[in-house]
């Protein structure tokens, strides 16, 4: 993977972590404000989990790429 790939992999997952601080934003607030019970939030909490790991993985992937192209740069010099 070339740097601008993963520096474009990086510019989609920061959109993506973005909107995960929004939802968790807006179930933080739905929470407080009560009205529901404990259940009803149940399925955007599983979504957020969920969007939340997959964000992690694809960090850590890039974070690696990184790590072999400086490795890589280092083994050249």
């Amino acid at each position: 993977m070339t740097l601008k790939e993963i520096a474009c992999q990086f510019d989609e997952l920061y959109m993506q972590l973005w909107k995960l601080d929004g939802m968790a934003m807006a179930i933080n607030i739905a929470i407080c404000e009560g009205g529901l019970s404990g259940n009803a939030y149940d399925g955007a909490l599983s979504a957020l989990s969920d969007m939340t790991f997959d964000s992690k993985e694809k960090a850590n992937k890039l974070i690696a790429e990184l790590f072999t192209i400086v490795k890589s740069e280092k083994d050249v010099a």
